[in-house]
């Protein structure tokens, strides 16, 4: 696929094939009739879709996973056959992944996601395996002085609170069937799901897999979500059973005796290493216990994983659900992410995506988009939103949502519907005809890409708490110097990778003066604002700068390494580059970060290709658009003009 020649290239253009074409998530939310399925996919078939996510939705009738269930799966799979389309799977009822409606947590509690419960002032009797119980003396700004652990029967002294941690599941939920949540850091809890949803699949569709259903769709897994109740005063951290003893080999230490730090911010210290480390195991368990371990039954079974995880957008939602998306993406064939609304500014939530694909030669990046854009939304819209993703390396178009049913409260069910339900329909077809052809292009070749911006998750990791003071305004900081930061390289057209540190870790090598970080290659390497580095990343960037590499420390540098202070990192700095946040050559450039016309270069052989889109508010107004620029060339000129929200696609001519 990604090798096909140019002729190849004009046989299909005229109508692209399915696998390039959107697939939308299709809500089963009624009671399921196979003659009614087929119509529905015929329509599909008609307007252009390449295929349909099978998706169990809310007001779902037919039991799910039934026989009843599987005669539904089995018709829609006979139907894509026929019409030349893709019938793909999806492995939850309703989201996120994980529990299969309940069917592994509700009797087995042990597999239901675990929290660690923390009570101030706890009444006597309070519930929950008991991990510690402290002394903690706090400021009137809600910072810790210091703290210690109580003995049986022990009292505080005046003017101090006690902090309880006691470990509880999570309660049984309609939403679940009854059930909870899974422990996806368990590796039993995460195989006996795979037991459940995908073995059932692969006993009654499995001779489809890789043909008619490429890939299986996950979505929003996590390892749980924190909170904090400032009425009660309990806070609620992700666990799980095996987490003291794991850490304890991980890193040489006892959690439990540190276990305020956790919950609580020392006054003067933000950053705390225990948080840090924390962070680190239940992002390395997630990543090795469900991610890996699905990846792994998927790529036996000759199926892609795809789909999403929860709160992709920032770095402080990710080190709250999943630790770094970025790890998470390694084991999927398919990786995907999730925009929501009508809305272009969650540049890193895609660049996060397609920097690991291309990274590691994954073949697509799927993009579940346009959920929440409500019933009046345009045409315009859908190219719109589909163009600025594909720029940034998106090439297959999950659209949210064909509903099966209005009935009930699917009409308020993060319209709109993308099927006959909304009044453009029958010109629907034209959506999918561009952005097939548009797939088929930008799945040929490699992105040229040859700056790396260093990904500055992990500094987050030792800040994080539960959000009981105003230390967050720091995370915040950091997050807004890293937007500012990829919006103005993108503004400028300079295209960029992000740099995990654990993938540099495991794929990074210098090599003839650039950094190769598996299939791709970078002259360039930035680190943002940031607290930490690793110690792997900075013998790694040492070792690039003493072969000729270039590094820029743009703002505030890291004083850490491996989250604790350490003056070594000095060296790497004074071997650096360094600039203010931003630096005097992007000023006065801010209305081409806020809407910049973004690009997508390729190369394949001896052939380049550019897509440019334009923002929605303005077109090319200069006759010759600087299209691309890389570190060590001025840049690429194309001569053209596009109209507000248009788009070029070309090859240039040298």
């Amino acid at each position: 696929m990604s090798k096909m020649v140019p002729k190849e290239m004009e046989s299909f253009w005229p109508d692209p094939p399915a696998v390039f074409r959107g697939a939308p998530f299709w809500a089963w939310n009624s009671e399921l009739h196979p003659d009614r399925l087929t119509r529905a996919i015929e329509s599909m078939h008609k307007a252009g879709m390449g295929g349909f996510f099978m998706h169990s939705r809310y007001g779902l009738k037919t039991p799910y996973l039934s026989k009843e269930w599987f005669r539904c799966i089995a018709e829609c799979v006979k139907t894509a056959r026929r019409l030349g389309m893709k019938a793909y799977l999806y492995d939850e009822d309703r989201w996120p992944s994980g529990a299969a409606g309940g069917l592994v947590t509700r009797d087995t509690p042990g597999f239901r996601a675990h929290i660690l419960e923390v009570v101030e002032n706890p009444p006597i009797g309070e519930g929950g395996e008991c991990l510690g119980i402290f002394e903690v003396q706090f400021t009137d700004s809600r910072h810790m002085k210091s703290y210690r652990p109580l003995r049986d029967g022990e009292n505080p002294a005046p003017g101090c609170a006690v902090l309880r941690f006691g470990v509880k599941t999570h309660d049984p939920s309609p939403w679940f069937n009854d059930g909870a949540y899974l422990d996806t850091m368990n590796p039993e809890a995460v195989a006996a799901f795979l037991r459940v949803t995908h073995e059932a699949y692969a006993r009654n569709c499995g001779m489809d897999f890789g043909a008619t259903i490429p890939a299986m769709f996950t979505d929003e897994p996590m390892y749980g979500q924190t909170g904090f109740d400032r009425e009660r005063r309990i806070s609620r951290i992700n666990w799980t059973p095996a987490l003291p003893r794991e850490f304890k080999r991980r890193f040489g230490y006892e959690i439990v005796d540190q276990l305020p730090e956790l919950a609580c911010i020392f006054e003067g210290k933000s950053f705390a290493s225990v948080r840090y480390h924390y962070h680190q195991l239940i992002t390395e368990l997630f990543a090795k216990n469900f991610s890996e371990q699905v990846g792994r039954w998927c790529g036996s079974h000759s199926i892609a994983l795809t789909g999403h995880y929860l709160s992709e957008e920032s770095m402080s939602s990710q080190t709250n659900s999943t630790g770094s998306v970025m790890q998470q993406y390694v084991h999927m064939q398919w990786p995907g992410i999730d925009i929501l609304t009508d809305q272009c500014h969650e540049l890193a939530t895609a660049k996060q995506c397609s920097s690991v694909a291309d990274q590691l030669g994954k073949e697509r990046v799927l993009s579940e988009m346009y959920g929440c854009t409500g019933w009046d939304w345009p045409l315009e819209g859908h190219k719109f939103v589909g163009d600025w993703q594909y720029a940034v390396g998106v090439n297959f178009r999950c659209q949210h949502l064909t509903l099966y049913s209005l009935a009930g409260g699917a009409k308020r069910d993060y319209p709109a519907s993308i099927f006959e339900h909304s009044p453009w329909w029958p010109y629907y077809r034209g959506v999918e005809d561009y952005f097939g052809r548009l797939s088929a292009m930008l799945t040929r070749g490699k992105p040229i890409r040859d700056v790396l911006v260093i990904n500055p998750v992990e500094s987050v990791w030792g800040l994080f708490t539960t959000s009981n003071t105003d230390d967050t305004k720091l995370i915040g900081q950091l997050q807004e110097s890293l937007r500012i930061l990829i919006f103005t390289l993108s503004g400028l057209h300079y295209d960029w990778d992000f740099g995990e540190e654990q993938i540099l870790a495991d794929n990074a090598k210098v090599s003839d003066g650039t950094l190769k970080v598996g299939k791709q290659k970078y002259r360039v390497v930035i680190v943002p604002p940031c607290l930490t580095l690793r110690s792997s990343t900075v013998q790694l960037l040492t070792r690039f700068i003493e072969k000729g590499g270039k590094v820029l420390f743009v703002g505030r540098k890291p004083d850490r390494i491996d989250a604790k202070p350490d003056e070594s990192i000095n060296r790497l700095i004074e071997l650096s580059g360094a600039c203010e946040e931003q630096p005097a050559e992007y000023r006065g450039k801010t209305r081409i970060a806020r809407a910049p016309s973004r690009f997508h270069h390729r190369s394949e052989r001896r052939s380049r290709l550019h897509l440019v889109y334009a923002p929605r508010n303005q077109g090319w107004p200069p006759p010759v658009h600087p299209v691309s620029r890389q570190a060590e060339q001025p840049h690429c000129p194309c001569q053209c003009r596009g109209e507000p929200a248009g788009s070029h696609v070309g090859c240039p001519v040298r």
